[in-house]
């Protein structure tokens, strides 16, 4: 469920933030576009590096928190953080500074 669509524009990243070596922002830009609506996989990684990355170029971002997830992390003293805490974090992080934060629900009522 998860495949592109036939003629669907495909992006492929080597890194953890989408705009980093891949022409995303030159497709962007060329369709002129300023906000960018971004969710997936992994929370604390990608995703929140995909939003830093898209806020520091200029980008209005807008998250879609219950469109993401992680998974649980090691804290290196032999426990481990629950992926809704680590999401929780990262969510109030980006909100504070580098995203508006919408749910599903929001944006698919915004379209």
């Amino acid at each position: 469920g998860f495949a592109p669509q036939a003629g669907e524009p495909l992006v492929t990243k080597s890194v953890n933030a989408a705009f980093i070596g891949t022409d995303l922002d030159l497709r962007l830009r060329r369709l002129g576009a300023e906000t960018v609506v971004l969710f997936g996989v992994s929370t604390d990684m990608c995703v929140s590096t995909s939003v830093r990355v898209g806020a520091n170029m200029g980008y209005r971002v807008i998250l879609v928190e219950d469109a993401c997830d992680c998974f649980d992390l090691p804290d290196g003293a032999g426990g481990t953080i629950a992926a809704r805490d680590v999401h929780r974090a990262h969510v109030a992080t980006l909100r504070h500074e580098f995203a508006t934060v919408l749910s599903t629900a929001d944006v698919v009522a915004a379209l």
